[in-house]
């Protein structure tokens, strides 16, 4: 298969260093630049700039560009970013999976060797982070998941996954609890689980939220039969009479107990004025035929999402 992706602009660079490295080097493009003369690698303006001093930058290109890791070729040598590849290396027989170039002549996370022995035909991306081979669980720096059971691992959303003996948390925190019974992952939530019939968010078991009325309702919002959850911590916007087991979807961010419509993208925000049992939603435009709300995509701070129209 043949190794694909975008050139990206040089965004970190100045002003001054871009245009030189256009007008001088017209194949050095991010994340490679030319300082002094010389070809260096630098994916980003905090980090710094490896220099490349054995490879002339007039006979430098870029093979494929993006934030994890850049390739490029200077006469018959390809780099990984600016470690040099076998020669036996063939673009055409490569692949860029998120953070690792996969190859019949080695396996590279973010342009380090691996030294598992992987199948890297049958590489490939799980829901993030998580990567497989058939034979071993990955993470996106290389490292192997150990004790996975891969004949039994499953994801669910993102950072989160179960095999036949554990459930799998990984993120900046990560967490690996045993069950013995059942792992049910909310897909539709950032982090929440029940493991065993008890609620986990993020990998540790909660006792706070209320297990037999929790409700999922987007990535960042969740309730209990006490209120709303953003990311586990309670967003004070409830109404005194809503029954949590009534609330239902309208649509992927619009839900509704029957009496009190809310849209919850981001943070719950009630939408009054609505008749429940009349509401229709086309994309971000709720209204029940009488009164009109139109939500936003994003979210500013201090700034309600949704107006009345």
């Amino acid at each position: 298969m043949a190794l694909i992706g975008g050139v990206f602009g040089i965004v970190h660079l100045s002003a001054i260093a871009a245009e030189k490295t256009a007008v001088t080097y017209s194949n050095v493009k991010y994340p490679y630049k030319v300082i002094d003369g010389v070809l260096h690698y630098q994916s980003a303006a905090n980090l710094p700039a490896v220099p490349m001093k054995n490879v002339k930058p007039e006979s430098f290109s870029v093979v494929y560009s993006d934030t994890a890791f850049g390739v490029g070729k200077a006469n018959d040598t390809y780099y990984c970013n600016a470690t040099a590849l076998p020669k036996a290396f063939n673009p055409e027989n490569a692949k860029a999976i998120d953070s690792y170039l996969v190859s019949e002549v080695g396996t590279y996370a973010y342009c380090n060797k691996m030294t598992v022995n992987i199948d890297w035909k049958k590489f490939e991306a799980l829901d993030f982070p998580f990567f497989s081979d058939g034979k071993h669980i990955f993470m996106r720096d290389g490292s192997v998941l150990k004790g996975a059971d891969v004949a039994t691992f499953q994801t669910k959303g993102t950072n989160q996954a179960f095999d036949k003996k554990h459930y799998y948390f990984r993120e900046s925190h990560s967490a690996i609890v045993p069950y013995k019974k059942s792992v049910n992952i909310f897909e539709q939530c950032f982090g929440w689980a029940t493991i065993d019939d008890a609620l986990y968010y993020r990998g540790e078991k909660n006792s706070e939220l209320d297990a037999s009325t929790f409700t999922c309702l987007s990535f960042s919002v969740t309730a209990d039969k006490k209120g709303f959850y953003i990311y586990g911590k309670p967003f004070p916007i409830f109404t005194a009479d809503t029954d949590v087991k009534n609330l239902k979807a309208l649509s992927d961010y619009v839900v509704s107990d029957g009496k009190s419509v809310w849209f919850v993208k981001i943070e719950p925000e009630r939408l009054a004025g609505l008749d429940a049992s009349k509401v229709t939603v086309d994309e971000n435009v709720i209204s029940d035929g009488v009164n009109e709300w139109q939500c936003g995509d994003f979210k500013s701070p201090g700034e309600a999402m949704c107006t009345k129209q």
